[in-house]
């Protein structure tokens, strides 16, 4: 009994050695789960609004953790999460912080883009203007490397001015892998006009990029009434038809939800297109969780969108390429109701 006491409790101390081990071990790997689902009438606030919604607007998270030896283990046993390599969570050579404050300037541009948007769609007339599109970082693996910097000041894309970083990448998202780019910037004074060939994008298969990284350098709209807009620790631009959204409805004298839960994702440009995000899957598994019944995905996340709502029952995806295809859905809901 003695010898079996012992053996057991040597297993234990191996085996409290062999987790603590793998826990400090760390993997070049995140794990990708679904995160969040948010009521966006608790985090925007419009000024003077009095518009009371039976329904919600939702947006969508999710939640990656950098991978120890241990969460690997984890994340490779188990199929509803994701392992997902460092290189297609952080751009290749940038620290954390630094991917954090990129993503919060894209938050910080969506934000306004969105806010620009509602208001237009209710009458207002925004003026968008910005000291250019700021260069953050040019890769090795950029096609654009050796030709431009970082601190370069982008001012126009193929002869068009440009004024905001979302609305460039989105630009160049919609050109064919291989073609050329026309940049004009600035640099320490002087003014460059070059041409890049677009690649594949490393985040995005299938979509061209210029692979660079970019923010948004002095835009300070003037908004006619106040819009706040709470977003805290979320960062990225994939909210930005979910708050167009939710700003609309607050502006609008009737429910635009028609009573229902309604979340979603998706970038949304001055053009108001809608583009492609990552994470649409845990996106909508946490949105399916919470009692969510439809579900925005955009038409370049359409194939993932689908399948993922093969697997339950009264949840549907919504694809849109456009503000206008959330706003005509919706309205077939109110005409329901």
């Amino acid at each position: 009994m003695k010898k079996i006491i012992k053996g057991f409790v040597v297993f234990i101390v191996i085996l409290a050695f062999a987790l603590v081990t793998m826990f400090m071990i760390s993997t070049d790997y995140y794990l990708v789960r679904p995160g969040s689902i948010e009521p966006l009438s608790e985090l925007i606030v419009v000024e003077g609004s009095e518009n009371i919604s039976d329904g919600e607007f939702y947006l969508t998270t999710v939640n990656q953790t950098r991978a120890n030896a241990l969460v690997w283990l984890y994340g490779y046993f188990n199929p509803y999460v994701e392992l997902v390599e460092r290189e297609d969570v952080l751009p290749e050579d940038m620290e954390v912080d630094d991917y954090r404050e990129m993503m919060n300037q894209y938050m910080e541009d969506s934000k306004n883009m969105s806010k620009v948007i509602a208001l237009k769609r209710i009458g207002y007339d925004i003026e968008v203007k910005s000291d250019g599109i700021k260069v953050m970082e040019v890769p090795e693996t950029s096609p654009a490397n050796g030709i431009l910097q970082e601190g370069d000041l982008i001012t126009k894309v193929d002869g068009e001015e440009i004024p905001i970083a979302e609305e460039m990448v989105e630009k160049v998202k919609d050109r064919q892998i291989g073609d050329t780019v026309n940049l004009l910037f600035e640099r320490e004074g002087e003014i460059y006009e070059k041409d890049i060939k677009t690649v594949e994008s490393p985040n995005s298969p299938g979509s061209a990029a210029l692979e660079i990284f970019v923010k948004t350098s002095g835009w300070t709209p003037v908004f006619p009434i106040d819009i706040e807009i709470d977003s805290g620790d979320i960062g990225g631009p994939s909210a930005g038809l979910m708050f167009a959204l939710e700003i609309k409805n607050q502006l609008t004298d009737y429910d635009l939800t028609a009573g229902k839960k309604i979340a979603g994702t998706g970038t949304i440009n001055m053009d108001e297109e809608v583009g492609s995000v990552g994470g649409v899957r845990h996106k909508m598994v946490a949105a399916e969780s919470e009692g969510v019944r439809y579900f925005f995905a955009p038409k370049a996340n359409e194939w993932i969108a689908h399948y993922v709502e093969e697997f339950y029952d009264d949840f549907d995806a919504v694809i849109v390429e456009d503000l206008d295809d959330a706003l005509d859905f919706l309205e077939e809901l109110r005409e329901k109701k």
